[in-house]
């Protein structure tokens, strides 16, 4: 079983980012019953109770912060994806090797670009099956997209399965 540590938003920067799931066509997202989120790391089966723990007292000590979304990114290996990426910051990247460090007791080697040094922060719009089809979905959403700021409010455990399944979330009280 795979788990995420997700980042997630204010209600009115989740409802924009689900806003430009549904108007650049694709629907998986909102299939599969996600949250807009920026993805910490992800973990192969995780102690549960310690990870939830271990976070409960780390949500704690993070303020609420926010994340600048100016830019469109895409992946295309190991599978297409159109996102939105945050700008990255001294205080972002601090927060992701920290809380890494935290969960090292957790396994992160299958989905090790996450890991601090190879880690892209992102917000997943759309999967893509085809270069053409991520070409479109660019397209589209460089139509809509106006740079906005997220406030990331709280931090959570989610399992990856279809749908997904938030397991655990803990305001950042800070």
């Amino acid at each position: 079983m795979f788990y995420a540590l997700e980042l997630f938003f204010d209600a009115a920067s989740e409802e924009k980012i689900k806003s430009y799931w549904q108007q650049v066509g694709n629907d998986y997202l909102i299939q599969v019953q996600s949250t807009p989120h920026v993805t910490i790391g992800v973990f192969e089966d995780i102690p549960l109770a310690q990870a939830t723990e271990t976070l409960r007292c780390a949500a704690k000590s993070i303020t609420p912060f926010p994340l600048k979304f100016s830019a469109l990114g895409a992946f295309v290996r190991p599978a297409m994806w159109l996102y939105l990426a945050p700008t990255v910051t001294q205080d972002l990247l601090a927060l992701h090797t920290r809380l890494f460090k935290l969960f090292s007791f957790c396994n992160s080697e299958t989905y090790a670009y996450y890991r601090p040094g190879r880690w892209v922060p992102h917000c997943a719009i759309s999967p893509a099956s085809t270069a053409q089809e991520l070409s479109r979905l660019t397209h589209d959403l460089a139509q809509i997209h106006e740079p906005f700021t997220a406030q990331a409010t709280h931090i959570a455990w989610v399992e990856i399965t279809k749908p997904v399944k938030t397991l655990e979330i803990f305001a950042l009280e800070d």
